[in-house]
């Protein structure tokens, strides 16, 4: 498998007061047979305490050649929430849904910890007008911190069944490390179930088996394909070598047959950080999408999306061989 990078799409830098910094993650969905509609976070200038707030803003392009912008929309899609609400400090696009002729999005809210830098739990709003504008659906989270969830979540995918049963990867966080005084989340990628979309039943699995116990999944992107699941997700450790700082994202890959019990086939993910530009340090948060005869490989890059986007494809044939 060998992914071919495409190259850079689009950076924040200071495009609009809420878009100073940061692309990142990635999800969205097609609006026709040219225009793929893509969400992403992105975050204001930080306050005077330093605090970044995350937004979400959407890009459409040209899905024949995704390097050309349609429009990149002005506005911001969704309010933090009230203070002690569950996204009072910041909102991150986590999945585009198309349902029952609307667009769901789920997503996650941000609230700044004490002990630990913050708590992360995922909500849920709902478009009419084809994903240009957003209704909360709740003001509490979808997906909270409770017995199932104990520590909170992160990105996620779906997949609705033909029998409209929904299927969920999810980003589990599972604890707090500390190394210098710094605390960074520990996290896996685990398998949840609804009927709805609404209401979730978390069996406990853990979709794929770390490496070793720095070792963190998470941002799962997954296709299905004929009668195969694929994966693709970030990778990272706990702490850099220096102790000081997360250990850099690359990308992974997971193949499944039953969504549930996966085989890590890591080494033959096609595609690593390049020699140098915006991409060279790290590449995360993929998002892949089957288009024709390829298919499109969205991620970030350099410091958590800071360096913003880009994109790669790869043939339908090589990927299937």
């Amino acid at each position: 498998m060998n992914w071919q990078k495409k190259g850079k799409i689009l950076s924040a830098e200071n495009q609009f007061d809420w878009m100073a910094t940061y692309t990142s993650p990635l999800t969205g969905f097609f609006v026709d047979d040219k225009i793929y509609r893509l969400y992403f976070s992105t975050r204001k200038k930080p306050d005077v305490n330093g605090n970044f707030i995350s937004q979400i803003g959407v890009v459409d392009l040209d899905i024949n050649n995704p390097s050309n912008i349609i429009k990149l929309y002005d506005t911001s899609l969704l309010n933090t929430g009230n203070v002690g609400t569950f996204d009072e400090n910041g909102t991150m696009v986590a999945e585009i849904v198309e349902f029952d002729d609307k667009i769901y999005m789920y997503y996650m809210g941000w609230q700044r910890g004490s002990n630990v830098p913050y708590y992360i739990t995922v909500g849920l709003a709902i478009s009419d007008d084809n994903g240009l504008s957003f209704k909360k659906y709740s003001e509490g989270p979808i997906i909270g911190i409770s017995k199932d969830v104990p520590y909170g979540v992160g990105n996620i995918s779906i997949h609705i069944d033909n029998d409209k049963n929904w299927h969920m990867w999810y980003t589990s966080y599972t604890g707090w490390e500390e190394e210098n005084s710094i605390y960074n989340p520990t996290y896996v990628i685990k398998y949840a179930t609804s009927m709805n979309g609404l209401d979730w039943e978390y069996p406990d699995i853990t979709c794929i088996d770390i490496n070793h116990v720095q070792e963190n999944l998470a941002t799962p992107s997954v296709l299905k394909i004929d009668n195969k699941y694929h994966m693709w997700y970030s990778v990272r450790d706990s702490f850099s070598q220096d102790g000081g700082s997360k250990g850099g994202y690359r990308i992974g890959y997971a193949q499944s047959l039953d969504k549930i019990n996966w085989i890590r086939r890591d080494d033959e993910v096609g595609i690593n950080q390049s020699e140098k530009g915006w991409d060279s340090t790290m590449i995360c948060y993929p998002h892949v999408v089957s288009h024709q005869d390829k298919f499109i490989m969205f991620y970030c890059g350099n410091n958590y999306g800071r360096d913003g986007f880009g994109y790669a494809i790869i043939e339908k044939n090589e990927l299937l061989s």
